[in-house]
């Protein structure tokens, strides 16, 4: 019987023991799924945040303030905390002042419009003076301007060839040739084809909203053909971006990014693919944009083809292709990096707002740079000088907190990012010609995003290429400072007349050839 009970009660302690292990085990599940649920909703909390930020809140990612507790002491970001502070108030007195002066000052209407000018003076029995009945006067006068506006003006240019014939004999008849035009047997003039093609590219304005604006002014022009227009004008200036990126090819540091369009399948109604525009830039300079169906790494392979020299690009991997031919080194982008700690503040204020500071002072010494106009060996220098430090800072920081956040959590990846791409991020230090980031390119895309936000998709595959080409000379226009109409409406005359001298018709070098024949300025409106 005693032998029974011990038995059993061996029997009941392994059982408790189980029951232990096994109670052991399911909390241990339960915390790691308490802890998985709970990252899971700080996950979503910041990505609302982001969400919202984006829908309500500025897009700008400067910090409201840097906290001086904690890691903050490290000498060298009291310094960027402080002169993060500083900026913010030299700030607000700038926009406090500018809005005073806005209230008190109007900016004066141009001198180089059209001006009417409407006399109102004084009726004859308001002239004699009350008290000594004499008459009175004129001492001056008081003028007060009004700006008016007058539609749009369409106007028809009547090509009359004179005919001639011998009246003894059936020599035949003589007559000038027509100038050469934009289209053949087409109707639209060079003018009318560059505000065309301005309001699309420029203005954001779909080819059925130019239709309405054409019926308002009694015309009938079907957005078909304002579709074959446009077409033909691709093909005509398209030499023209070819030189350009020919050009282009030649520089030493190239930017890149890309973007989704979808793309009408053809046969198949309602159907659209994603397919991408790609931008191609010189920092500060020109920009080329390329269509292609997908978004391997075949386009910018084929895009750059030989091309030898730097290319900053975000951490995209489909640019990989182009850095393994080792001609092509890759440039980082700061300010990617910069936003991954920016969105995911909330997580660790202090650490982020810290890395936010000292990447602050890094754009600070290249706002530093082109006040002082600094180029070559003196940028190199002053990179050195001020930003390596900064820079040896950061990757010190990131190693020493590496695992102290959650894994997956927006700041564990916003470091793993930056520590994955810290060669290509410091590789800007010495090479002059390079920016810290990729924002002119992102900034070249906005075009697309906004006019793919009404155009919504392109109507055939063979649509991209078209908008690729005169997106290419519209974006190029704006960065060099150049009126987009008046480069049209002079380029699209000269091409149609000689198609041999698209080298000499890029935006640079027509505005270089303006400038020195000291045309007036392209902005003025021309006289039908």
């Amino acid at each position: 019987m005693l032998v029974e009970v011990v038995k059993r009660n061996a029997e009941l302690e392994e059982e408790l023991r189980a029951l232990r292990t096994a109670f052991e085990t399911e909390k241990a599940d339960l915390e790691k799924k308490l802890r998985a649920s709970e990252h899971d909703r700080e996950y979503l909390k910041l990505k609302l945040e982001e969400l919202k930020r984006m829908l309500f809140g500025r897009r700008s990612e400067k910090i409201e303030a840097v906290r001086e507790d904690g890691l903050l002491q490290a000498e060298l970001f009291e310094e960027a905390a402080k002169e993060v502070e500083a900026e913010r108030e030299a700030e607000l007195e700038t926009v406090t002042y500018e809005r005073k002066k806005r209230r008190g000052n109007r900016k004066p209407l141009p001198a180089d419009l059209h001006r009417e000018r409407v006399e109102i003076d004084v009726a004859p029995e308001m002239r004699t003076c009350p008290d000594c009945k004499e008459d009175m006067a004129c001492i001056g006068e008081h003028v007060v301007e009004e700006l008016e506006y007058i539609p749009a003006l369409l106007y028809i240019i009547e090509y009359a060839l004179k005919k001639y014939a011998c009246k003894r004999c059936q020599s035949g008849v003589v007559m000038e040739r027509i100038p050469e035009r934009p289209i053949k047997k087409g109707r639209p003039g060079p003018g009318l084809l560059a505000w065309i093609l301005v309001s699309k590219y420029q203005d954001h304005l779909p080819l059925h909203r130019l239709e309405r604006i054409f019926e308002r002014h009694g015309l009938g022009i079907h957005r078909s053909t304002l579709c074959d227009w446009v077409s033909a004008m691709a093909k005509l200036l398209g030499p023209i971006v070819e030189a350009m990126k020919r050009d282009l090819l030649r520089a030493r540091v190239l930017q890149a990014d890309e973007t989704p369009v979808q793309v009408r399948e053809p046969g198949l109604e309602k159907m659209t693919r994603r397919s991408y525009i790609w931008t191609y830039g010189i920092p500060r300079g020109e920009v080329v944009y390329d269509f292609t169906l997908g978004r391997s790494s075949r386009g910018p392979r084929e895009f750059l083809g030989d091309f030898e020299g730097y290319l900053q690009a975000d951490a995209y991997s489909g640019y990989n292709a182009v850095f393994e031919t080792g001609r092509v080194i890759h440039l980082g982008c700061w300010a990617h990096a910069r936003r991954k700690f920016y969105d995911a503040r909330t997580e660790g204020p202090d650490f982020a707002e810290m890395v936010i500071a000292a990447i602050q002072k890094l754009y600070r010494v290249e706002r530093q740079a082109k006040e002082e106009d600094l180029t070559g060996e003196a940028l190199v220098d002053l990179r050195r000088r001020e930003s390596k430090p900064v820079l040896s800072r950061i990757r010190e920081i990131f190693e020493l907190h590496r695992g102290e956040f959650i894994p997956k959590s927006g700041l564990q990846e916003a470091i793993d990012y930056t520590l994955g791409q810290w060669d290509s991020l410091v590789r800007y230090v010495e090479v002059p010609e390079s920016e810290i980031d990729n924002n002119a390119a992102e900034r070249s895309m906005r075009r697309v995003v906004l006019g793919r936000k009404n155009w919504l998709f392109l109507g055939h595959p063979d649509a991209g290429p078209r908008a690729a080409v005169l997106l290419s000379l519209v974006e190029t226009c704006r960065r060099l400072e150049v009126n987009p109409y008046e480069y049209l409406r002079c380029v699209i005359h000269e091409i149609a007349k000689d198609p041999s001298r698209a080298a000499e018709l890029t935006p640079r070098a027509w505005r270089t050839a303006k400038l020195a024949s000291g045309a007036e300025n392209s902005g003025a409106r021309p006289a039908p």
